[in-house]
């Protein structure tokens, strides 16, 4: 639920699916340290050098490709396993409060309703100017 405090400030309080946190990865194929002078003096080594080159530049995005999707396939994996335990009461919910884009605070709570109930709760104190959280900008 994201809601605006008297100051301007937006404040998302929300339900945190999955129990790990997502990350980001990013990776810059300027942070490549290359020689200057890798070519050799005939056209095959050119072509060599062009063709490691090329390799070298690939090999990243070619591991990040394969890890993010090896992620996906274990995220697809064990999804049923944990929207079977959250729909059967056995894991608590972890309620996020986050202002402007940074994580202000969480707290757990057991069952669908309750945290829905918190959720509201929470939204409505950040509306009328409270900080329920402890946390101050």
């Amino acid at each position: 639920m994201k809601v605006q405090t008297p100051t301007g400030e937006t404040v998302v309080v929300r339900r945190q699916w999955l129990p790990w946190r997502q990350k980001s990865r990013d990776v810059d194929p300027s942070d490549l340290d290359l020689p200057g002078d890798i070519v050799g003096d005939d056209p095959s080594g050119l072509v060599i050098t062009l063709v490691l080159l090329v390799l070298i530049l690939l090999a990243p995005f070619v591991f990040v490709i394969f890890f993010a999707v090896a992620e996906f396939l274990l995220l697809v994996a064990l999804l049923p396993m944990f929207v079977a335990a959250r729909l059967g009461w056995a894991m608590t919910w972890t309620v996020m409060v986050k202002r402007d884009g940074t994580l202000q605070g969480t707290r757990k709570v057991t069952g669908w309703t309750e945290s829905g109930v918190l959720i509201h709760d929470l939204a409505a104190a950040y509306e009328r100017g409270e900080d329920p959280v402890g946390v101050s900008p």
